[in-house]
């Protein structure tokens, strides 16, 4: 998949060329431009949720409707419904526990998750209106994340691994991370 890079107004925001037609999808990756939108690396939470709500109000997607996962490098997936909405979106201590991956049906819910050098990794069944995220550290690519949220389309959604569009987002390069040999 190809990425672009949208504006909503002066601050850059990536987005899938091919699912930016999809008039029922709101997807993409913001840059530090943004600023800080995420809640757990000790930042000002005023300052974030400053971020967040002005995000959320450029999207079209108030605070409310955000679900977000507390990540912890593994391979859990979550299937994300209408009373999940608000969940991780003003404190931390309610987001998702335990879980790298966020999927949903349901619409009018931003699913949110946060990268630094992990993959970020997306998934949209376009005749369905199902969207996922996962977070793709090394433990959970080694775990098979990717491969748990295919099934957990199949099984939840009856989804068929050929209906299945996958984007991989923007993580850091080969050339500025190291694995040891037991991950390798």
């Amino acid at each position: 998949m190809m990425w672009f890079c949208a504006q909503l107004g002066s601050l850059a925001f990536w987005q899938v060329e091919k699912w930016s037609s999809y008039d029922w999808l709101c997807h993409g990756f913001t840059t530090k431009d943004w600023g800080n939108l995420a809640l757990h690396v000790g930042d000002i939470p005023e300052k974030v949720l400053a971020n967040r709500t002005e995000l959320g109000l450029r999207l079209g997607f108030p605070l409310d409707n955000w679900v977000v996962g507390s990540q912890v490098h593994q391979t859990q997936i979550m299937q994300i419904t209408a009373a999940d909405k608000g969940r991780g979106a003003y404190r931390q201590a309610d987001a998702v526990p335990d879980t790298d991956g966020l999927v949903t049906d349901e619409p009018g819910i931003l699913l949110v998750s946060f990268y630094a050098d992990c993959v970020p990794l997306f998934f949209v069944v376009p005749d369905m209106r199902v969207v996922g995220t996962a977070h793709a550290g090394w433990r959970g690519t080694a775990g098979g994340v990717a491969i748990k949220m295919i099934e957990k389309l199949a099984v939840v959604y009856g989804a068929k691994p050929e209906q299945i569009e996958v984007a991989v987002g923007p993580r850091i390069a080969s050339c500025c991370y190291q694995v040891g040999e037991e991950v390798a």
